[in-house]
């Protein structure tokens, strides 16, 4: 399953990237970028992920509208949300959306990992 990362804090978008042995849960992560229109471009550019990774709160577009763009445009895709807000404003909009999980930060390679394997 292919994996995109999204979050504007590089130490967290590197972190995840680089940190977790992707392959050996049986993901690849195709990119890693700043926000949410980064998110799409690598879409049309790297191809659409099965799952994607995003902060909520960026710069030029948030999580939350990345997440109404993506299951627009490819509605199979499943997103993750990982947010440090935990504010049942942001939790009940992204549920609206249609995340598939809406996880805080920090986030634990264990928690990531059970979330992404259900």
């Amino acid at each position: 399953m292919k994996i995109l990362i999204v979050d504007d804090e590089p130490i967290m978008r590197n972190g995840l990237k680089v940190t977790i042995d992707w392959q050996t849960y049986g993901f690849e992560v195709l990119d890693a970028v700043a926000n949410g229109k980064k998110a799409l471009q690598a879409c049309e550019e790297k191809g659409v992920p099965d799952i994607v990774i995003t902060d909520i709160r960026m710069p030029v577009m948030d999580g939350l509208e990345l997440t109404r763009e993506m299951l627009l445009r490819y509605p199979l895709v499943k997103i993750v949300i990982i947010s440090a807000y935990d504010d049942f404003k942001y939790a009940q909009k992204a549920i609206e959306y249609g995340v598939s999980d809406y996880v805080l930060k920090p986030v634990t390679e264990r928690r990531l990992r059970e979330v992404l394997q259900s």
